[in-house]
């Protein structure tokens, strides 16, 4: 069984995008754009193949921009820690796995967030790879 995925997002998401970014820079205001796209646990924000169409568009021609995607996933605290959370609260469900508050590197996101707005160059954007210890997850090396 093959499923088709169409796209039927981006027609209207792409010049959505674009115009934001015209009026971004017209206003003189050339700190970098960052667009957020939320939705529920569990509803696909990783693994949105609409993401990966944005990017594609956004980072090719005409347009080139320079796009960095970033998900909260990637801002999980890393396998040794949120085990350590856990067992220090083990009566506290909601703490025993990754997704729920405070499983977040809070520190991290705001560093790297920093780093994109004020245009620093080589910022280390985290990945968090969900498949590592029996699907726990861990934290990869920091890409550029």
């Amino acid at each position: 069984m093959t499923i088709d995925i169409i796209d039927d997002r981006s027609k209207h998401c792409v010049p959505f995008i674009l115009d934001q970014i015209r009026a971004h820079k017209q206003g003189l205001n050339f700190s970098p754009f960052f667009l957020g796209l939320n939705g529920i646990q569990g509803a696909g924000k990783t693994t949105l193949y609409q993401v990966s169409t944005l990017y594609k568009i956004l980072t090719a021609p005409p347009y080139n921009l320079p796009t960095v995607v970033l998900s909260i996933d990637d801002l999980y605290l890393p396998h040794s820690l949120q085990k350590s959370l856990a067992e220090s609260q083990p009566d506290n469900p909601l703490i025993q796995h990754r997704g729920q508050p405070s499983t977040h590197d809070i520190l991290l996101g705001k560093e790297v967030i920093s780093q994109l707005a004020s245009r620093k160059p080589d910022v280390r954007i985290p990945c968090f790879d969900k498949s590592p210890y029996n699907g726990q997850g861990d934290r990869t090396d920091l890409a550029t």
